[in-house]
């Protein structure tokens, strides 16, 4: 895809002409939860990336204006807008390949991604060059993630349209430029983080926020209550809602017994009782061709119960002496009925399950250190690479280890045909799911309160919605 600056150009003016003087409206966001996606969108008004998703998550020009691959895929060539630093200095290739070069080494998925990329280079000041061995079709969708903002060896990362700051858990976002651009439509835009989804969505029905966001699950039936007229908007991006173990020891140590616990859900049944046609039961960890014929999902649920039921017997398990676990939820009703749908189906294995709630950070601690047994995992991927949710399930973030799954999800990565790497990922999810440190449920679904004039909000795989293209008329 290449988009040229007049492009850009004649986009904002079409834009500017169909919303009228509502461009330079204010906008109020609510976001429920308090986990990273508060300042994930914060990032994405104030930073820039080489390229950026826009309202659809479809890719649209950053700090690249235009881009194209060679050689195969294996070259990817971009060419970079002319920019200035706040001191006044042109943004350069160079700049930018040591961004990427100081990002890689960081742990995180998109730099795992990136590691993918043998060589970054800057053959002139405008233009920049990727080469990799190893082809993947989702190398430009990594370069939108956040965390690969063009940042300097030292000071703070390139601004985008947008100027943040932050006082008492409320940001005000100002937009830069006197006039609007696709990307930066209101003038201002405040973001107000909550973990009370019914008082935010009071707050929505007395206008005191004109899109209120829910981070995961927690809030639905809050937000169901007040939704009424089409403010309700629910989209499933690419992901997984599901429980993670823990930890290496004690009976989840065991395979066998978090295979069993897989093959015990029912997972029609945990679609079935929210009623919503958007979630559905999920029993994969990531995109990919349907299990083979001698895979355990293949098998209808009750030949899965008799076989789970062996496996616990073979663990040395008794039906009559319960096995207790602890699981660990985020807040909210949601997700409580969730456990007790799978709490029902696991007691004919002899399984008790015990639950707790919790933050964010309790969550992301017990992944790493317990005390409980499992902990609900609610993740999605803006990028439609299977291997963005397979890569948090290595050995080395905690939890179970599947280090022979680690190490065919390695090969794939480094394969050097798109085909052979696609393989490579189901033949990796598959050997996770054997003896899975993730037991998937459903999809994930992720919910917005989007008030009436409000326009740019658009449901999306991706779950991409950026501040900055969203327009309210005046008459809200």
């Amino acid at each position: 895809m290449a988009i040229s600056s007049p492009a850009r150009v004649m986009l904002a003016a079409l834009l500017l002409a169909s919303c009228g003087g509502a461009a330079d409206n204010r906008m109020a966001v609510t976001i429920v939860g308090d986990g990273p996606l508060a300042d994930e969108l914060v990032s994405g008004a104030s930073t820039v990336t080489l390229v950026m998703r826009d309202g659809t998550g479809a890719l649209v020009p950053g700090a690249a204006s235009s881009w194209r691959f060679l050689d195969e895929g294996s070259s990817l060539i971009l060419r970079i807008r002319p920019a200035r630093w706040p001191q006044g200095r042109d943004l350069t290739a160079a700049d930018i390949v040591a961004s990427l070069r100081r990002t890689a080494v960081r742990p995180t998925l998109a730099a795992a991604a990136l590691g993918r990329a043998d060589a970054v280079r800057a053959p002139t000041a405008r233009v920049l060059e990727l080469r990799t061995e190893a082809i993947s079709p989702w190398l430009l969708d990594w370069l939108a993630e956040p965390e690969l903002m063009v940042m300097r060896r030292r000071g703070p990362a390139f601004p985008g349209p947008y100027a943040a700051e932050s006082l008492d858990g409320v940001t005000t976002l100002t937009r830069s430029s006197d006039s609007a651009l696709p990307d930066a439509l209101p003038a201002q835009i405040t973001l107000v983080r909550s973990t009370d989804p019914a008082a935010a969505a009071a707050g929505f029905t007395r206008r005191e926020s004109d899109v209120v966001i829910g981070e995961g699950l927690t809030g639905l039936f809050a937000a169901r209550s007040v939704g009424q007229g089409g403010a309700l908007r629910l989209e499933t991006p690419r992901g997984v809602y599901g429980y993670a173990v823990t930890g290496r020891r004690g009976p989840l140590g065991n395979g066998d017994v978090r295979l069993a616990l897989a093959m015990a859900i029912d997972r029609a049944a945990l679609a079935d009782r929210f009623g919503i046609a958007l979630m559905q039961p999920l029993e994969q960890l990531a995109p990919g061709p349907a299990p083979a014929a001698g895979d355990w999902r293949a098998l209808p649920m009750a030949q899965r119960l008799d076989r789970a039921r062996t496996l616990m017997a073979a663990a040395g398990h008794d039906p009559a002496r319960p096995l207790i676990l602890r699981l660990l939820l985020p807040p909210g009703l949601e997700h409580r009925q969730i456990a007790e749908t799978v709490a029902a189906g696991w007691e004919g294995l002899g399984v008790r399950l015990i639950v707790a709630q919790g933050d964010t950070k309790a969550r992301t601690q017990a992944l790493r250190r317990g005390p409980h047994d499992l902990v609900v995992t609610d993740r999605s991927s803006a990028v439609a690479d299977p291997a963005a949710l397979l890569l948090p399930l290595r050995c080395q973030n905690g939890g179970a280890c599947m280090a022979g799954a680690d190490r065919l999800l390695a090969a794939a990565l480094a394969a050097t045909t798109p085909a052979s790497r696609a393989a490579g990922l189901a033949a990796a999810e598959a050997a996770y799911m054997q003896a899975p440190p993730l037991l998937p449920l459903l999809t994930p679904l992720r919910w917005s309160l989007v008030a009436r004039g409000v326009e740019g909000w658009t449901p999306n795989a991706a779950g991409v919605h950026p501040l900055g293209r969203l327009t309210r008329s005046p008459a809200r």
